[in-house]
């Protein structure tokens, strides 16, 4: 379940609270959970503002290919065709990714979520 807070209208530099519900529906142990998101059109996620206790989390600048711990580094070629890592900026993020190294026993729910910015 993938919820936002109130109030249905909002503004530019608003800061939206995205809650997931991560629940297993299984009759057995699941191991190495994985929930990817992406981040909605319009919106930049806040650095930091993630949660889910007992969870590993992960961001994505390119549409979800690889993910990393923020703060997230990519690569350019410059001018003379050498690469160069850069910072990325919390506008560049494009999903966000959260690993349960514990086993979520059947029915076991689990809340984890993320901050964004309406821009």
């Amino acid at each position: 379940m993938k919820s936002a807070e109130k109030p249905l209208l909002f503004m530019p530099g608003d800061t939206i609270e995205y809650q997931l519900t991560v629940t297993n529906i299984g009759t057995g142990d699941m191991k190495d959970a994985k929930v990817d998101d992406p981040i909605p059109v319009g919106v930049s996620f806040v650095a930091n503002s993630e949660y889910g206790e007992n969870t590993e989390f992960l961001l994505s600048v390119n549409n979800g290919q690889s993910f990393e711990a923020w703060p997230v580094s990519y690569t350019v070629i410059d001018a003379k065709g050498q690469p160069v890592n850069k910072l990325a900026t919390e506008d560049m993020v494009s999903h966000v990714r959260w690993l349960f190294p514990m086993l979520l026993t059947p029915q076991q729910s689990h809340e984890i979520g993320f901050r964004v910015r309406v821009l």
